[in-house]
């Protein structure tokens, strides 16, 4: 894959590239997303191919970045893509660790809100029944990166068990990976964990 930050997919058809750098374009609102002000159009940093494909996919433009010398454009100089990582993890740690000292009606009901405020069903993964292949749509690698599971496939569609689901990392990976629509459903963190380990060997400690 190119390093450059060379902004691509202007004009699939003719495979052009804008003339235009990431580094021209202004800072915006949401990391990793920046708006080209001659065009108009949502250009993306991307860190691996397979980001590239669910970017071009999703119609947005693209710019390659270097995992291990380049920096995450957040519009800091000392925040690396290997410390934003680092940060998501320790976070989702710490809110295990304060998932696992909640007593169940309170999990219940913090299940329950996030499935209204995004319009996803709410599951008791406890109780759902995960089918083989359903497991094997997936890696343990992209189980343990997005601490998300696969828990029902058809023909044309994926289920994806989460706690977040107002991270679309998970979902657009997993659809350029199966090529399936994604539908998500809001598990409690805890049964996820527990998932995720019993289903992919993934296990993870909470934080503290």
């Amino acid at each position: 894959m190119p390093v450059d930050k060379i902004i691509r997919n202007c004009d699939p058809d003719r495979a052009f590239d804008c003339p235009t750098h990431w580094d021209a374009l202004p800072a915006g609102a949401t990391a990793g997303v920046r708006t080209c002000g001659a065009c108009g159009k949502r250009v993306r940093a991307c860190f691996a191919a397979a980001e590239v494909a669910a970017a071009n996919a999703a119609g947005e433009r693209t710019a390659t970045w270097d995992l291990d010398a380049k920096t995450w454009p957040l519009g800091t100089a000392t925040a690396s893509l290997r410390q934003l990582i680092g940060n998501v993890e320790a976070a989702r740690r710490d809110n295990l660790a304060r998932a696992r000292s909640r007593d169940e009606a309170t999990d219940s009901k913090l299940r329950e809100f996030l499935s209204n405020q995004y319009q996803v069903p709410a599951i008791d993964l406890r109780a759902t029944p995960v089918p083989p292949e359903a497991v094997a749509a997936v890696s343990a690698d992209f189980v343990r990166r997005h601490w998300a599971v696969p828990i029902n496939v058809t023909a044309t569609a994926i289920t994806l068990a989460t706690s977040d689901p107002s991270d679309p990392l998970a979902p657009d990976e997993l659809a350029t990976i199966t090529g399936k629509d994604v539908e998500l459903a809001v598990a409690s963190l805890v049964p996820l964990v527990e998932a995720m380990e019993r289903f992919y060997g993934v296990l993870i400690e909470p934080a503290g």
